[in-house]
């Protein structure tokens, strides 16, 4: 497994559109929902590939100054592999680098995700759910 993670831009769209469809509501055109995030989100989600095939990807966006992400994916066949936190970390960097230093977190299906929240070091928030980089 050779993981390269990369920028998720318009041309991604196509073959980033089954894992983004596992992540968000269903969309009549998944590739345009994307470019559509991107534009209003230019420069922080990013996106996992083993070879050619999209095996991950991890949806930020900004509110103001604090980062968010809003999802993260990671394909079946990757799981348990190291791939998620390869994305969180990046994106954490990324977002960084466009002046962004606190970051939080929407979780779908908290009982089943906080333990891999809590291994990259993020903590939750009792007061509004939202949770953030403890580093």
């Amino acid at each position: 497994m050779s993981i390269q993670i990369s920028e998720l831009r318009a041309h991604d769209a196509e073959a980033a559109a089954p894992l983004w469809s596992q992540i968000n509501e269903p969309a009549d055109n998944v590739p345009a929902a994307i470019v559509k995030h991107l534009a209003k989100n230019s420069g922080l989600s990013l996106v996992a590939r083993d070879g050619d095939a999209v095996v991950g990807l991890i949806v930020c966006s900004r509110r103001g100054d604090l980062g968010c992400v809003n999802r993260l994916k990671v394909a079946d066949s990757h799981k348990d592999q190291g791939v998620a936190k390869m994305l969180v970390d990046k994106a954490l960097l990324k977002m960084a680098s466009h002046g962004i230093h606190k970051c939080g977190i929407d979780v779908v299906d908290e009982a089943a995700r906080q333990p891999f929240w809590e291994a990259v070091r993020w903590a939750a928030q009792t007061d509004n759910r939202v949770s953030s980089d403890a580093a």
